[in-house]
């Protein structure tokens, strides 16, 4: 019996501009679409950090890394996804807010006059700690007598205007 040898192949040397197709080592990563799905969902109704991140699945931690960059979303796709993620973070962080200033300003413009004490408490130093939410009477307050008065004027001129 007669074995045939086997000429062996030698590798080419990998050149620096070519660079060398290898799997990722380690645990893939949580980075998905689904993760950062409830993260937005999460934070769209103002929870922590740190419990959107328990409800996610990840680490405060590893959603800081995502959300200062520090992973190295370096490529132009994941350089565009961690744009993407930090927008709509940013987005649903600033939703539940704007919602409760919309829902303040309609009841404020339908003569909410609760409303309206607790808008200027809060955005008016000069009313802030010195009106009280529940007055006897609207005389006993002037801030509430000076709105109802508004709410008087602003109703006669507008069935004027009507008419």
């Amino acid at each position: 019996m007669t074995k045939k040898v086997e000429k062996r192949k030698t590798k080419k040397p990998i050149k620096k501009t070519e660079k060398k197709q290898t799997k990722k080592r380690g645990r893939p990563t949580k980075f998905n679409p689904v993760t950062v799905g409830k993260l937005v969902d999460i934070f769209r109704v103002d929870w922590t950090v740190e419990k959107a991140c328990a409800y996610a699945g990840i680490h405060k931690d590893t959603f800081y890394r995502w959300y200062n960059n520090l992973d190295g979303f370096s490529d132009e796709i994941g350089q565009k996804k961690w744009e993407e993620f930090v927008e709509e973070i940013n987005r649903a962080r600033a939703f539940l807010p704007i919602q409760a200033r919309r829902t303040l300003a309609k009841a404020i413009l339908k003569w909410d006059i609760k409303a309206s004490i607790e808008f200027l408490k809060r955005r008016d130093s000069d009313y802030k700690d010195k009106v009280e939410i529940q007055p006897s009477t609207i005389e006993d307050n002037p801030l509430l007598k000076r709105l109802y008065n508004l709410k008087n004027k602003w109703n006669t001129k507008s069935s004027q205007k009507k008419n």
